[in-house]
């Protein structure tokens, strides 16, 4: 699956998301972060999948202000794509770092805005 907004080589940049995704499973968050942050840095326009899991891989390595950064990204991302149900779960997770921070009026303002997407997208 290479990724066409990226300035890499799309063999580099398949092998890397691959070796990333084997990171993550294994739980080696900081190897995974090292490389989705290659991947996101060498894009163009990053995918919104991809900035999801490199907001995991912050997270889960205690940055968690560059994982808010990075999820409310893939946000717009997904708005921009009119990708509405993952743009919706991009929500609950800026919310969810929000309140760690003690963001309470802001994680609720996310919230709203994912019900906002909800209603959007209908039954």
């Amino acid at each position: 699956m290479g990724d066409p907004s990226s300035d890499r080589d799309p063999t580099d940049s398949e092998r890397s998301l691959a070796e990333a995704e084997a990171a993550v499973a294994r739980g080696d968050w900081q190897t995974a972060r090292a490389l989705y942050t290659d991947l996101v840095e060498s894009a163009v326009a990053p995918a919104g999948n991809l900035l999801v899991a490199w907001s995991q891989a912050l997270k889960y390595t205690g940055a968690f202000s560059e994982a808010l950064q990075a999820i409310e990204r893939a946000y717009r991302t997904f708005v921009n794509a009119g990708d509405r149900i993952r743009a919706i779960r991009c929500t609950t997770q800026v919310a969810a770092l929000r309140m760690m921070f003690g963001d309470r009026a802001g994680a609720d303002a996310w919230l709203r805005r994912g019900w906002q997407h909800l209603e959007e997208v209908g039954p």
